[in-house]
């Protein structure tokens, strides 16, 4: 009676597992399903609404692929706006259309971003450069330039100006990265236990997740509404910047920050007219996790910097936007079209 009574526990004890496991098929098959649904959603809204945000300007060949160039206004100098780590064309929209009409104004989608095809190329400081320049070539836009880099395109719009001295005669900087400042501050990163190639950005597998899946289209408000002024600048963000290319090339520019910093060790400007703008806000570095001593460290690390940066010309101005955090573009955009025109007369004086 006993064997019985265990070939009946073992007969139970086999059922509840088999149901927890045909439980468990049908969980991983539901959420299949649900993401194959979700993934093939997001391919047909995304290619359905992209059509309503056709590109502004033009694409161009850069060398093997196309580059998207705006091209506003006509004349002598060409002012080149070079964007930060992320920032599209359409991020110096305010500022490009407050320019004079008699100038000629650039803004282009580096290799990945927005309408610009994906990059075939390392993205190096030279090959980034090199494309640029092949497509205003291209374009038939031509110098002199005088050229506009935030952030990490400030250190673009240096090398730039290396590689093409004859072709620019003026220069402003804004909140631009310094080629000395990992250097000085990965010490603390690594103490802090944060990796420097991924602080402050989320993960790219991540956000590529999110995007694929259509999370980030369902919950476009609660996630972005903060970066995007307008219902249309939010639905052009979902439907044209936010793409697997687009982050795809921020991790690549990030992964080849080193060399150029390594490029820019020896540069200087000579006399070049120069305008260096430094932030005037500290941000909040504990929310990617430094401390509140280690992250003013590393904001008078950046400040000093930036001073510094005004030491490359012998004709420069440094100034501090005292109501700006980094995206002084946006924070204080008056300040910036203004610079540029003081930069113009400078020019032309």
């Amino acid at each position: 009676m006993e064997i019985i009574r265990g070939n009946k526990k073992t007969n139970t004890s086999s059922r509840l597992m088999k149901r927890a496991f045909m439980s468990m098929v049908l969980l991983i098959g539901l959420i299949v399903t649900i993401l194959i649904g979700a993934y093939t959603y997001e391919l047909i809204a995304a290619k359905r609404e992209a059509k309503n945000y056709p590109p502004l300007g033009q694409l161009v060949d850069a060398g093997g692929y196309n580059l998207h160039i705006l091209q506003q206004g006509s004349g002598s100098p060409t002012i080149l706006f070079e964007g930060g780590s992320g920032a599209p064309s359409t991020y110096w929209k305010e500022i490009a259309s407050s320019l004079p009409p008699n100038v000629t104004v650039v803004t282009y989608d580096r290799a990945g971003y927005n309408w610009s095809d994906k990059h075939v190329t390392k993205r190096t400081g030279e090959n980034i450069v090199t494309e640029l320049h092949t497509a205003l070539q291209n374009s038939d836009i031509n110098g002199p330039y005088i050229l506009v880099g935030h952030s990490i395109g400030g250190m673009y719009t240096r090398l730039f100006a290396e590689k093409y001295e004859a072709e620019v005669v003026g220069m402003l900087l804004l909140d631009a990265r310094s080629e000395h400042f990992s250097d000085r501050t990965n010490k603390i990163l690594e103490n802090a236990g944060v990796d420097p190639q991924q602080f402050g950005s989320p993960p790219t597998n991540l956000l590529k997740f999110l995007k694929a899946s259509g999370l980030l289209r369902i919950f476009k408000e609660p996630l972005l509404d903060d970066y995007y002024e307008t219902e249309r600048e939010l639905n052009e963000a979902i439907n044209v910047t936010l793409t697997s290319k687009y982050y795809e090339a921020i991790q690549d520019e990030t992964l080849e920050e080193q060399g150029l910093e390594q490029a820019l060790k020896k540069t200087s400007m000579g006399n070049i007219p120069l305008t260096v703008i430094s932030k005037g806000k500290d941000a909040d570095l504990t929310v990617f996790g430094l401390s509140k001593e280690e992250g003013k460290l590393f904001e008078e690390i950046w400040y000093d910097e930036q001073k510094k940066l005004s030491n490359l010309s012998t004709d420069s101005k440094f100034l501090i936007a005292k109501n700006s955090g980094h995206e002084i573009a946006k924070d204080e955009p008056e300040l910036v079209v203004h610079e540029i025109k003081e930069l113009i007369k400078r020019v032309d004086d």
